[in-house]
């Protein structure tokens, strides 16, 4: 389901909610990044207004509602997160959290005291479908996204240049450029150069698609390591690749104490080039295993190496932050904070 279709549903949901009289979108003197906002409701009830800005996630997932909840300012204009489809675990954490949300099925939870009460759950989708997932949100379109993102003069080079870089074909590259410009992400200043506006909300919604869409693309394999190998990934692989210092990028729980010297974990995730798989596997000694504690993922692009403590090669600091909310757990979450506070936070600050 598109974006304009969400939310034109849930405003009829809302609609329909006692004590609701009217529901309309309001345009007139907002700037929506000032809120991180899709868009801002006043909603008319028996007892008074509400305004709110509206944040629109197809599915939140876990991970999108771990970053929402750590960023989440105090704000003047309280926020309602539209979605296709809130599932009953997100709908607990977001109620827990005072997290105001409607969804197309019919659940929501609306608490503003005085003004509306809803709290309506267990409603569930017919059958979810990605047809109408827009090119940006596929897995390529994410690949380029991750480029641009983490590389803003990327968006100014030649359609070529951007789609060697992000490992996706020509016509892929086009149409989610044509995409970010039609839906409002970038502008062409009086230069003739392309600019990113919202980059933060960009950000989030490929945030909210990293777990299930883009990382399932990119496993290679999941393994075990020797245990007394497990402490010592970082110096093992500068060890056996030094000759190639580029095939290979310490994410998750690794790549976070290289960046943070904070916490490690016991899940270990390496971006690497594919020719390299077999060298990396014999000097860690991985074992194929389901009960797995090493992920090998494809190093789509070397946009993705960063320097760490000591130079080893770490992942993006974006990517090691999505890493981290994959995993989930309150130490990785805790370390996720400070991975955004230290790396993130002036990069995708809100327009």
């Amino acid at each position: 389901m598109l974006e304009a279709d969400i939310m034109k549903h849930c405003m009829e949901t809302i609609r329909r909610f006692p004590a609701v009289k009217r529901v309309r979108e309001k345009k007139e003197g907002i700037h929506r990044g000032l809120y991180g906002a899709d868009a801002f409701l006043e909603i008319t009830t028996d007892w008074g207004p509400v305004q709110a800005a509206v944040k629109v996630i197809r599915i939140p997932k876990a991970p999108i509602l771990q970053h929402l909840i750590m960023t989440e300012k105090k704000r003047e204009v309280p926020r309602i997160l539209l979605a296709e489809y809130v599932q009953a675990n997100v709908a607990e954490d977001l109620k827990n959290h005072r997290i105001h949300f409607v969804d197309c099925q019919g659940n929501a939870f609306l608490y503003f005291p005085g003004k509306i009460f809803v709290d309506i759950q267990g409603r569930r989708p017919k059958k979810e479908s990605a047809k109408n997932q827009t090119a940006l949100f596929q897995p390529k379109g994410m690949q380029l996204l991750f480029v641009l993102l983490t590389q803003e003069k990327a968006i100014n080079e030649p359609i070529r240049v951007m789609m060697k870089k992000a490992g996706i074909a020509f016509e892929r590259t086009a149409t989610s450029i044509k995409e970010l410009k039609d839906k409002g992400f970038v502008y062409q200043d009086k230069d003739r150069r392309l600019r990113f506006i919202h980059k933060k909300d960009l950000m989030e919604r490929w945030l909210a698609n990293y777990c299930d869409r883009l990382r399932p693309k990119l496993v290679i394999g999941t393994y075990r390591i020797r245990p007394s190998l497990q402490a010592h990934v970082e110096d093992t692989l500068k060890t056996a690749l030094a000759d190639a210092p580029k095939a290979y990028a310490l994410g998750g729980g690794v790549g976070a104490d290289l960046l943070t010297g904070y916490y490690r974990g016991p899940a270990i995730d390496i971006f690497i080039d594919p020719a390299y798989a077999g060298r990396i596997k014999e000097a860690l000694n991985l074992i194929p295993a389901k009960d797995t504690n090493v992920t090998l993922l494809n190093l789509f692009t070397p946009d993705i190496l960063f320097e760490g403590r000591n130079g080893h090669p770490v992942a993006n600091p974006l990517l090691v932050y999505a890493e981290l909310l994959c995993h989930g757990g309150d130490r990785e979450r805790d370390t996720a904070a400070m991975v955004y506070n230290r790396y993130l936070k002036t990069v995708f600050h809100e327009d």
